[in-house]
């Protein structure tokens, strides 16, 4: 049998092959302990720790059943990690078929690395997050280079790579005698728009690179020295905006104001720069629908009219409703 599941031509002959594969003849990569001890060690207090023990104790199955994933690591879901997105993940449907997609690549075909791309505030990050954390309760050791810092999350412990260990992902055998499981490695280079350190892109080692990026050729694609198969961040839908809007803070706090506060429209609205010129903008349709305390009604109203001007983006989108962005 070829190493590259692609390389059959039939459709049919493939899925027939693959459905053949015993469990057994698989192999994972191992991290012998010697190995491990050279490197550093996260405090067990830390945030990313904390939060990898506490996801550990999941299982695949509870992260499908999620709508919205919360970035925290204890059972009161008050302790959340300090990361500039997002606290609360609305799980679209495209997630889970991401994930799925690139777990197959990685079982089948774990030569090619995966490229997901998009525009700037489609969910690309927050999709990688929800990556991990279907990693962490599969029980698999993951790489995360995330901020320009590398981890290795296995066996409940957190290390933290700051060179390249080569001895960690070489091959072990090239051509493999049987097929391999290579480690994920997740990596995110959307914030910093910093290049990820070679040894996690080159080919030749035995991981499996899942990078987010720029819908930008020239900051990847001249480095990253492995076959790639790319994926499109799916745009948002106007149900899913609306769901993401809900978890936004600020929606929450003008929700919690009108109906639970009783606090008036006005304090509400002065209390956003954004939110109050639109009030003034669309007084007639908008500005009536709020005053009726139709609160979701005048959000979701409010979306459908800036969809046209910004297009189906997040993060425009909810900038342009809470901050001086219209």
């Amino acid at each position: 049998m070829r190493r590259s599941c692609l390389r059959l031509k039939c459709p049919l002959q493939r899925c027939s092959m693959l459905s053949s594969m015993r469990q057994s003849s698989w192999i994972a990569v191992v991290f012998p302990t010697k190995r491990l001890e050279k490197l550093t060690r996260e405090e067990e207090d830390a945030d990313m720790p904390m939060f990898y023990n506490y996801w550990r104790k999941k299982t695949l199955n509870e992260m499908f059943k999620m709508d919205v994933l919360p970035l925290v690591f204890d059972e009161d879901k008050r302790s959340r990690m300090n990361i500039n997105i997002e606290q609360e993940v609305f799980v679209r449907a495209s997630y889970r078929s991401m994930y799925q997609r690139a777990a197959f690549l990685r079982r089948y075909c774990h030569d090619k690395a995966v490229l997901v791309t998009g525009q700037p505030g489609t969910g690309k990050t927050l999709w990688l997050w929800f990556m991990l954390v279907c990693v962490i309760a599969s029980q698999k050791p993951v790489v995360f280079h995330y901020h320009g810092k590398t981890r290795l999350l296995h066996d409940g412990c957190v290390y933290l790579i700051t060179e390249s260990p080569s001895y960690f992902f070489k091959r072990m055998s090239n051509p493999p005698t049987r097929f391999q499981l290579f480690t994920w490695c997740l990596i995110d280079t959307d914030q910093r728009q910093l290049d990820p350190p070679m040894y996690l892109v080159e080919s030749g080692t035995a991981i499996h690179p899942v990078q987010v990026s720029l819908p930008n050729s020239g900051t990847y694609l001249s480095r990253l020295k492995r076959k790639t198969t790319s994926f499109d961040m799916p745009l948002w839908s106007p149900p899913e905006l609306m769901e993401g809007l809900k978890l936004d803070q600020r929606y929450q706090n003008v929700l919690t104001a009108l109906t639970e506060n009783n606090d008036t429209i006005q304090n509400c609205v002065e209390r956003y720069i954004g939110l109050e010129r639109l009030v003034q903008h669309y007084e007639a349709s908008f500005g009536q629908l709020i005053a009726s305390e139709r609160v979701q009604s005048s959000f979701q109203w409010l979306l459908d009219q800036l969809i046209l001007k910004y297009g189906p983006i997040p993060r425009d989108l909810y900038s342009a409703i809470f901050d001086d962005y219209y």
